[in-house]
């Protein structure tokens, strides 16, 4: 840590993997998760900027053990195996400084040293995917068992489905803390001051998802004809297409 109560931001599982939807047939890859890529990206600008400690959380596995049990109940394939390209955190995200952290399950706190990290603080900033999967249990994590202060950017997290995404963050806002926009945590008192509702979150939280969707379907009917695109050069479109709906997302 970087001092006494500096913010800790926590990035959840922004692995290649997560965003191919032919990850080796895990399942597990879907390009509506890279809905949180743009907002991530400035979050991370911004959290170094103000000398906040930044930490990627990776899931790395090394085969069908190490899946976590529902997986292996279901006969999940692995996926972000240790050594392959899939396992990379998305290009950008990380710069030296940042910490890395790997871990198996769905909470970043289970299994790792995260603990240590945010001893120091009473503010833990949650990002990434998913939001009713690893972004929820992480929160849940660092609010109850660690007594955080929890901030989720809903603007840099993102899932699966609106279904999953809203419902994710809507049992976030009840039970973990304050889910804002990235532009909110300019001022995390008034922030946490100011949560917003439920219904109100569940609403903003699902037309944010909508209005992305709608992206990923023109991109769809267009470059996914072409069998040759590759799942890293329509990444790369899908992000280019998400910043333009949301310039105050370029860094």
């Amino acid at each position: 840590m970087q001092g006494e109560n500096v913010p800790v931001v926590l990035t959840i599982d922004l692995q290649h993997d997560f965003f191919d939807e032919s990850a080796a047939g895990a399942g597990v890859g879907h390009f509506s998760k890279a809905f949180a890529l743009p907002g991530a990206r400035r979050l991370l600008a911004e959290s170094r900027a103000r000398g906040w400690c930044v930490v990627h959380v990776k899931t790395v596995h090394t085969g069908h053990d190490t899946l976590p049990l529902h997986h292996k109940r279901s006969g999940t394939r692995p996926y972000c195996v240790k050594g392959s390209h899939g396992v990379g955190i998305v290009d950008g995200l990380y710069q030296p400084g940042d910490n890395i952290l790997e871990k198996q399950f769905y909470s970043a706190f289970a299994g790792t040293d995260l603990d240590s990290l945010v001893a120091n603080t009473d503010i833990v900033i949650v990002a990434g995917i998913a939001a009713d999967c690893c972004v929820l249990a992480t929160a849940l994590d660092a609010s109850t068992t660690h007594g955080k202060r929890v901030y989720l950017p809903y603007d840099a997290i993102s899932a699966s489905t609106a279904e999953a995404y809203s419902v994710g963050l809507v049992s976030a806002s009840k039970s973990a803390g304050a889910v804002v926009r990235v532009d909110g945590l300019q001022n995390l008192d008034h922030a946490w001051e100011n949560r917003k509702s439920p219904n109100t979150i569940r609403n903003e939280c699902v037309q944010w998802f909508r209005e992305r969707e709608a992206i990923l379907q023109t991109i769809s009917e267009t470059s996914r004809k072409d069998s040759e695109t590759s799942s890293v050069l329509e990444l790369d479109h899908l992000e280019t297409q998400l910043r333009a709906l949301d310039p105050s997302a370029e860094t």
